[in-house]
């Protein structure tokens, strides 16, 4: 079942598969509950690809774009949708329960995110009050579906992990004068699955791609001036995730 749709809203499920090789029971559910859902299946792995092809596919006015390690509550989608009763609303996104990080609210004094000027990402959407965010990010977005199409949705040149993706589609937001509203009403989990869709096993690789899309978003959006200072702290930052696990001078 999908206890996680209303039954009173008029409202599409859009399932985009990336997966190699699905498990039994996998195939069996999806299979049974084919005619509650449009399923689609690409054969190249690419985190902001699906999402552009899942909205290129609505037929709705608002989407919402979900992760596959999100839980959200029966009340996320009802909660989204009262928002977007004032006109003036384009883009909302809601509060994440972080469980890398425990189920605390943060005591950050802003609400979403903050880039630092080494493009650096402080992440606050565990904050406990409404408002407007200073980008989107985090993978529980919805927005209108004509500001998705006049954005041009999210830019494929974010690969493998694909961080970044969504900062940067938050970022085209704001320059098309489009604010982010901030819902903590509307509460998911990020359960952070250590497997499958566009994750890869190396904590290696997965630093190293980290790095070469904050660089291609400092490139993108930021002052090229501090791209020197930019370079030495995500540098610290990956000698000290690499290292420290694995305490290996290799790695």
């Amino acid at each position: 079942e999908f206890p996680f749709v209303p039954p009173d809203l008029e409202r599409e499920i859009i399932i985009v598969d990336q997966s190699f090789q699905n498990p039994p029971a996998t195939v069996s559910f999806l299979e049974a509950n084919k005619e509650k859902f449009r399923y689609y299946h690409l054969d190249v792995a690419c985190l902001p690809g699906a999402k552009n092809f899942g909205g290129s596919k609505a037929k709705g006015d608002i989407v919402a774009f979900l992760d596959d390690d999100f839980v959200i509550g029966p009340q996320f989608l009802r909660i989204m949708a009262e928002n977007y009763r004032n006109p003036e609303v384009n883009c909302v996104v809601g509060k994440i329960i972080s469980m890398r990080r425990g189920a605390k609210d943060s005591r950050l004094n802003f609400t979403g995110a903050k880039v630092g000027l080494s493009g650096r990402v402080f992440a606050n959407w565990a904050y406990g009050k409404k408002g407007y965010a200073h980008c989107s990010g985090g993978p529980s977005v919805t927005l209108r579906k004509k500001i998705f199409e006049k954005v041009g949705g999210y830019d494929t040149s974010y690969i493998v992990t694909n961080h970044y993706e969504d900062l940067d589609f938050g970022y085209r937001l704001r320059k098309s004068g489009i604010k982010v509203m901030y819902e903590p009403g509307a509460v998911c989990v990020h359960m952070f699955y250590p497997k499958g869709g566009v994750r890869i096993e190396s904590d290696v690789e997965t630093e190293y791609y980290r790095f070469r899309n904050g660089i291609l978003f400092y490139l993108k959006n930021m002052n090229k001036f501090f791209l020197p200072y930019m370079l030495a702290i995500f540098f610290l930052i990956d000698i000290k995730k690499v290292l420290i696990p694995t305490r290996s001078l290799k790695n």
